[in-house]
C-alpha cells in the first residue's frame, strides 16, 4: 500500500509543468470554429479547434484577449481574409505547443488583399509557444503560398520556430 502511495507521488511530481500545475488535458475538435463574419475577441478564451477566417471576414484580436489553443489548433487565414492581432495573446491551452498561425495566399495572384491572407500584428501582439508562430503558407503546401503580414511591436516568443 505505502509503496502504491509512493508510485502515485512521484507520478505526480514528475507530471507537473513549469509553472508548478498539473498538465491540462487536451481534447482538439476536428471541426474548426469558421469565421464568416467580421468578429471581435476582447476576452480570455480557450480554443479547441482550428480557427479559420474565410474571404471577406477580420478576426480582430484587441489588447484585452488572452486566446489559448489547445495542442494541434492553428488559426487558417484563407485567401481574403484579415487578422488583426491588436496586442492580444494568442499562446497555449496545454503543457503542449498549439500549431501558431498560417496565412494562405495564391503565389500567382497578385499580392492585394483579395487574393491573399492577411495579417495585421501590433501593439504588441504576442503569439507563444507555437509549433511554429506564424507560416506564410500552408503546412502541406499545396499551392497556398503568399499571403501578406505587417507587424508594428509584434512578440514572437518561445515558439519552436517564430516564422517560416
Amino acid at each position: 500500500m505505502k509503496k502504491n502511495i509512493l508510485l502515485i507521488i512521484i507520478a505526480i511530481v514528475f507530471s507537473i509543468n513549469t509553472n508548478g500545475q498539473l498538465p491540462i488535458p487536451c481534447i482538439h475538435d476536428t471541426i474548426p470554429l469558421t469565421i464568416s463574419s467580421d468578429t471581435t475577441w476582447n476576452t480570455m478564451m480557450d480554443i479547441e479547434c482550428d480557427v479559420e477566417i474565410t474571404s471577406g471576414n477580420t478576426l480582430t484580436i484587441n489588447n484585452q484577449a488572452h486566446v489559448r489553443f489547445s495542442t494541434e489548433s492553428k488559426i487558417i487565414v484563407k485567401p481574403g481574409g484579415k487578422l488583426v492581432v491588436n496586442g492580444g495573446t494568442l499562446t497555449n491551452k496545454c503543457y503542449d505547443l498549439w500549431g501558431g498561425i498560417e496565412v494562405w495566399g495564391d503565389p500567382e495572384a497578385t499580392q492585394i488583399p483579395a487574393n491573399q491572407g492577411w495579417l495585421s500584428i501590433s501593439n504588441g501582439g504576442t503569439v507563444e509557444n507555437a509549433v511554429t508562430g506564424l507560416r506564410v503558407g500552408s503546412e502541406d503546401f499545396a499551392g497556398k503560398g503568399g499571403g501578406i503580414v505587417h507587424t508594428n511591436g509584434a512578440f514572437f516568443r518561445n515558439n519552436q520556430t517564430g516564422v517560416l
